[in-house]
């Protein structure tokens, strides 16, 4: 049973390629005209985003990144720590 399944699938996938093969073939032209439209909108879209982005003021913060500020905080209460505990002994 399980191989006249098998069979039947596989028979199955070679109709539907053999289907599938003229109409890939085919070529539309205005499908392609849209796609290069489409691609030229998005371009230009884009292009307005990043001048849009360069125009924004900076927000200021850190120049630092923070797990580096993360870094810093830990060996702080590391270093901390190991003075109280020489100065308590």
């Amino acid at each position: 049973m399980k191989r006249l399944t098998l069979l039947a699938a596989m028979l199955a996938i070679v109709v539907m390629t053999a289907m599938a093969a003229p109409a890939m073939a085919q070529d539309n032209k205005a499908a392609r005209q849209a796609q290069k439209a489409a691609k030229v909108e998005a371009k230009a879209a884009k292009a307005g985003e990043k001048n849009k982005m360069q125009e924004m003021p900076k927000t200021g913060g850190v120049a630092v990144d923070a797990s580096l500020l993360g870094l810093g905080a830990g060996a702080l209460l590391v270093g901390g720590g190991l003075v109280v505990r020489r100065v308590t002994r």
